[in-house]
């Protein structure tokens, strides 16, 4: 075999084998987002699923090409004993939150676990980033999926931020990204955040009703890394890139279901 034949063989030979591989990568992904079968109750891939440790219904949306390493949790802020969030299917219907979900075309899970009664639920089974991480191995092994989370986005609601402020004080866990929606309340810690904001490439996104107590708090966590001023929208970048974007909402008056009206005109949005 000439030099020519030889070094067309070995191009061959280098092709066949990366087809291979390639065939390979690509039946892992496919593995990864289709091999999880749904347990029954499931319909139209919104599981509403009794989970081993946590007393409430716990809702679970899965996308059509899901991520099971990727995931999104919602802390809904404490019930106020209107009939919009007595349990968890009222909370769904009142945000759209089926809806909104497919919308958003995001490719992670939604996980959605109620509480009742002013956060109690939230307060005893999420104190800190082991109990989430228990929490969702518990919810993993009720869908069957046996894969481990690498990265989490939180995202909560009014009074509900005190959950998120235990999850990122000792970040252990992938907590990348975090949404905070008319958060308030008196033991916002903007120390907390600002460490959690600096420790890694992470984003931060607050959205407040203007002339508001959720104001005060976006408006004192601003200052600690800005001296510029609020403005209809903004950010500020560090060395990491973008950390911290402010979205003020001039738009929905303040009335007694003023927040419902932010969470639901919003939700979809920062999925």
């Amino acid at each position: 075999m000439n030099i020519k034949k030889l070094s067309i063989s070995l191009v061959l030979l280098f092709f066949n084998l990366s087809c291979v591989e390639k065939t390979k990568v690509q039946s892992a992904d496919k593995l990864l987002v289709d091999s999880v079968k749904l347990p029954e109750g499931c319909q139209d891939s919104v599981c509403r699923l009794k989970v081993q440790g946590y007393p409430q219904e716990v809702a679970v949306l899965v996308p059509p090409y899901a991520d099971y390493k990727h995931v999104t949790i919602y802390f809904q802020d404490f019930s106020s004993g209107q009939s919009t969030d007595h349990d968890l299917k009222s909370v769904m219907k009142s945000l759209d939150m089926i809806k909104s979900f497919k919308e958003s075309q995001t490719d992670r899970i939604l996980v959605y676990p109620f509480s009742f009664g002013q956060n109690k639920d939230y307060r005893t089974h999420f104190k800190n980033q082991a109990d989430l991480k228990a929490f969702m191995n518990q919810v993993y092994q009720v869908l069957g999926v046996k894969i481990i989370p690498e990265d989490f986005y939180l995202i909560g609601h009014g009074g509900a931020y005190l959950t998120l402020q235990n999850m990122i004080e000792k970040n252990d866990l992938q907590i990348s990204q975090v949404t905070l929606i008319d958060a308030r309340g008196p033991r916002f810690k903007p120390q907390i955040w600002t460490k959690w904001l600096r420790s890694q490439d992470h984003k931060m996104t607050l959205i407040y009703l203007k002339n508001s107590s959720s104001q005060e708090i976006a408006t004192r966590l601003w200052n600690r890394f800005s001296s510029q001023k609020i403005g209809k929208e903004g950010g500020i970048n560090l060395d990491k890139g973008d950390y911290l974007t402010i979205i003020p909402d001039s738009e929905i008056k303040k009335s007694p279901d003023a927040t419902w009206q932010l969470v639901k005109k919003w939700f979809g949005r920062v999925l």
